[in-house]
């Protein structure tokens, strides 16, 4: 019962050893080539993680300044109830309908406590010195889908909430978010540019295994004759360009993640070197840790990519090659 296992296994390991073997010859065949191949798909790759790791921290850029566009106003000490409560339901029957994202009321004793626990020292200093005349005005926070709904915002409440609202400090929000929203459309040109960037990559990727497999088809191209004469399909020819391909691009792959790590460390290291305080240390370690955690998770789905990208590269590469020389086989 169990020879029957160890033949299949023998002769699977006997395959791979028989196709590193035709890849090693292959080499040798074609040094300049596998070397010249080895090297551009090596600079390719690691200019393709230095592109995923910018656009990750763009994404997660471009998340925080998205999350962090809110029109925060501040009411009135003596605004009416009533109309708190007609703001209230202008804002939930945008919300209904999907205008805004959400919206908050925080009352005079929420703005306290939220007050108290992102700055406790200066909190309990105004405490201390201004005592009873030491208040927050309640506010809202809402947060707009887009910069059309933002302006219809601002429109009604200046328009019909004007009495109940400090038009200054909404003023001051309104500036605050224009400047956001030119951070996140300089993000957005950042991210275009980088796909840009990787697709021209891939683009150099499948020019580098069209060419290697080119040169290793016209190498063995006596061997492919005697393999087509004996009845050779087009499948069992094309199976050990795949595997030499599939090798040599994640040896190529291997060198430049190792080249690209090093670098990465050593650039951290001289950031932090940099750095007066520990608390800044901190901060930037644990941010730079999130980009890399946000990194790290598309990294699967990149190697699946890249070896289902060479793969169908070196399909249509032979296929053509073999179609393009059916006369001489």
């Amino acid at each position: 019962m169990l020879y029957f296992p160890y033949i299949l296994l023998k002769n699977y390991i006997s395959n791979i050893l028989n196709t590193l073997g035709t890849l090693f010859l292959g080499f040798l065949r074609n040094p300049l080539s596998a070397l010249g191949s080895i090297v551009s798909l090596t600079v390719l790759f690691f200019v393709m993680f230095l592109s995923l790791m910018f656009m990750s921290f763009t994404l997660q850029a471009s998340q925080s300044a998205q999350e962090s566009i809110k029109i925060t106003f501040f009411l009135k000490e003596e605004s009416k109830q009533y109309k708190i409560a007609n703001l209230k339901a202008k804002l939930l029957n945008m919300k209904t309908e999907q205008d805004i994202a959400s919206f908050t009321y925080i009352t005079q004793e929420e703005a306290k406590k939220q007050f108290s626990t992102v700055q406790p020292d200066r909190f309990l200093f105004l405490e201390k010195n201004l005592k009873d005349q030491f208040s927050l005005s309640p506010a809202f926070v809402i947060s707009p889908k887009n910069k059309d709904i933002q302006s219809l915002i601002y429109y009604f409440l200046h328009s019909d909430f004007v009495d109940i609202i400090d038009t200054e400090k909404l003023q001051q929000s309104s500036s605050q978010i224009v400047e956001k929203r030119k951070t996140l459309e300089f993000l957005e040109f950042i991210k275009t540019g980088v796909s840009g960037v990787i697709i021209a990559i891939l683009l150099g990727i499948s020019f580098i295994i069209a060419s290697f497999i080119s040169s290793l088809f016209y190498a063995r191209k006596d061997e492919i004759f005697i393999m087509r004469l004996v009845g050779a399909t087009h499948s069992y020819i094309r199976t050990p360009f795949i595997i030499e391909s599939i090798l040599l691009t994640f040896f190529a792959l291997g060198v430049g993640w190792s080249i690209f790590f090093l670098l990465r460390n050593i650039a951290i290291t001289q950031l932090l070197l940099t750095l007066s305080s520990r608390e800044e240390m901190i901060i930037i370690a644990q941010s730079i840790q999130a980009m890399w955690d946000t990194f790290m998770e598309i990294i699967p789905f990149i190697l699946g990519g890249i070896t289902l990208f060479v793969t169908i590269t070196t399909l249509i590469t032979v296929e053509h090659l073999l179609q393009k020389k059916q006369d001489l086989l």
